[in-house]
């Protein structure tokens, strides 16, 4: 009987360990152990709470970003698309909180949650961007393809299953505490204008983002460490330029690339795991044997 119970769990420790190893929704996302920078592309659209034409304090700036590739940030190494058939979108809404103003022109914005305003509100108080995996990719912000609008947009960014939600709430990553922070520098004179960004060369780099976030939420399937951001420990690390949005027709005024890194908790891999179970198979069976 004794026998009859271990072989059973072993067993089922095996066929658990073989199912990890097996074809999942994110199997064709990969990762570069034990640090990965996701690389995307963004589009922005700019809502004027105080109507005066300019992005001041009270203002919320959304994004729609689509990852393209990843790559390993400690160990580097080739680019790695998205698989075939996937995409991983994502949307950010944020709110201007404080505005420096700095000489020639310039400024430099802090920003925090959008809370019931934004596209984000039901994710959790404290949510400023999440994304979504999906098989049945419908979105190309390069070519703005699926992208007429901001509403058409958003809704193809967010039709697939939840994979993470980002922001300043309360952290599952880590337990000390965290210090997340986003802030934009404007790096060229009239920045705070969204309708001159429009008319600048979507080469031309116009500002800089600093950011640093809480997982809220984490579908990734991954066990996520915490890192050193500007001001201390946070969960996902990023930086990002903006460029001018001209040609844009669908509302958006600028174009921008931020990347952003995520660290993984050193944890054995499925295919460790398949391997231990055979392993203790294999103990089993000798142990049967002998007797």
């Amino acid at each position: 009987m004794a026998n009859k119970f271990k072989k059973s769990v072993l067993t089922a420790m095996l066929g658990a360990a073989l199912g990890m190893t097996g074809t999942s929704a994110f199997a064709l996302l990969t990762w570069h152990d034990p640090v990965t920078k996701f690389e995307d592309d963004n589009m922005e659209w700019f809502v004027d709470n105080d109507s005066n034409g300019r992005i001041s304090v009270g203002d919320r700036i959304v994004a729609v970003y689509e990852i393209n590739q990843t790559v390993g940030v400690i160990s580097p190494g080739a680019a790695t698309p998205i698989g075939p058939g996937q995409e991983l979108t994502g949307i950010l809404d944020i709110t201007v909180t404080s505005a420096i103003a700095l000489p020639g022109g310039l400024f430099s914005w802090n920003f925090g949650p959008s809370g019931a305003a934004g596209l984000l509100s039901g994710l959790g108080a404290g949510a400023m961007t999440a994304a979504w995996l999906d098989d049945t990719p419908n979105l190309d912000i390069v070519s703005v393809s699926g992208c007429a609008s901001l509403a058409a947009c958003s809704a193809a960014a967010n039709d697939g299953t939840l994979w993470e939600v980002d922001g300043f709430g309360a952290s599952i990553v880590g337990s000390g505490p965290d210090n997340p922070y986003f802030t934009i520098t404007t790096l060229v004179p009239g920045a705070d204008n969204p309708n001159s960004v429009l008319g600048i060369d979507g080469t031309t780099t116009v500002a800089a983002a600093n950011f640093g976030f809480n997982v809220m939420f984490n579908g990734t399937g991954r066990t996520l460490t915490e890192q050193n951001g500007l001001a201390g420990p946070v969960d996902v690390i990023g930086t990002g330029i903006v460029q001018g949005g001209q040609g844009l027709t669908n509302g958006a005024f600028s174009r921008s690339d931020f990347d952003f890194q995520k660290a993984v908790a050193q944890v054995p891999e499925p295919g460790s795991l398949a391997l231990l179970g055979i392993g203790l198979l294999g103990l089993l069976g000798f142990r049967n044997n002998k007797k």
